[in-house]
């Protein structure tokens, strides 16, 4: 018998509560958004996000013939559990994700990648880093979701020289830019992506992320996800919203590309920035939940286990 989408357990997936030895995947939300410098909101995604996968939760998924919940590698642990104002919350969501061997981070505003970095970084070192967005997000100054990239070189967690933004498009000073650049960060600007056809974004992807280091071997990849990087026309539930994005169909085929079939090493997902106030039908919060089920779909489909 099949059972409706919209009824049942209103996790990500549907998918258990409690994790077991084959859990890989832990669902955790971060509604938090009091970094934000424009409309705040975000602090709704995690919720919104897993209501909209429900639409998901009716069969596999349809490039790699995989359900994550069906194979058991996935679970929902919840939300953190963090008080308004509280000083040190990067350090309070990193100490509530250590215990996952993987965490999937829902937010939430764009600040909360650097809990993720920081915990990514101490299970397995230095990162690569492909970050998706329309903000460079090296701002210099208090910390906010625009300086968490910055914050991420200063500390040493992830390589600038094996770091791209993709999507790229809003206003910034000439110092934030000349900064990037001088880290050596490789951007690619939402207008290169549609001239360029996202086969030679995806090569330029490949290119800086697994570039080798001296011994020949390559660092573990951590890969956030802005959801302001797609064009507000298809989702304009979020709070810094720029013209001119990404369109669905392009990030689903760099996933497609970067995801499935092959030998990088990924430690890390995030997508941030879905605020439901601003959206309409529930198009943003759907296109985020079919990117994370996307994600873990294509990285568990390579072997068909874990």
């Amino acid at each position: 018998m099949m059972v409706v989408p919209f009824a049942g357990i209103r996790t990500f997936l549907k998918s258990p509560t409690t994790s077991t030895d084959k859990t890989k995947y832990s669902i955790v939300g971060v509604p938090y958004d009091l970094a934000t410098t424009f409309r705040p909101g975000a602090r709704m995604g995690p919720a919104a996000i897993r209501d909209a996968s429900l639409m998901l939760t009716d069969g596999h998924h349809p490039r790699c013939g995989v359900d994550p919940v069906e194979m058991g590698v996935i679970a929902d642990m919840g939300d953190v559990a963090i008080e308004v104002g509280d000083p040190k919350y990067i350090e309070t969501i990193q100490s509530q994700i250590s215990k996952y061997d993987f965490p999937i981070l829902m937010g939430g505003d764009h600040s909360i990648t650097l809990a993720g970095f920081r915990e990514a970084f101490r299970k397995h070192g230095k990162l690569a880093v492909i970050h998706f967005d329309a903000h460079l997000d090296t701002w210099d100054g208090p910390p906010n979701h625009g300086t968490f990239m910055r914050q991420a070189v200063e500390e040493g967690l992830i390589d600038p020289t094996r770091t791209i933004q993709v999507g790229i498009r809003s206003p910034a000073p000439n110092a934030v830019w000349d900064w990037t650049k001088q880290q050596g960060i490789q951007i690619v600007p939402a207008h290169e992506v549609h001239k360029d056809m996202v086969s030679h974004t995806l090569n330029r992807i490949y290119d800086v992320v697994n570039k080798p280091l001296e011994d020949k071997t390559r660092l573990p990849v951590y890969v956030t996800f802005d959801i302001d990087c797609i064009t507000p026309s298809e989702c304009p539930g979020t709070g810094t919203p720029e013209v001119g994005g990404l369109f669905t169909w392009q990030v689903q085929e760099l996933f497609n590309g970067l995801f499935l079939n092959n030998s990088t090493k990924y430690v890390g997902f995030d997508l941030m920035e879905v605020s439901p106030p601003y959206d309409v039908s529930d198009l943003t919060s759907l296109t985020a939940a079919t990117l994370i089920w996307s994600f873990i779909s294509y990285q568990v489909s390579q072997t068909g286990t874990i």
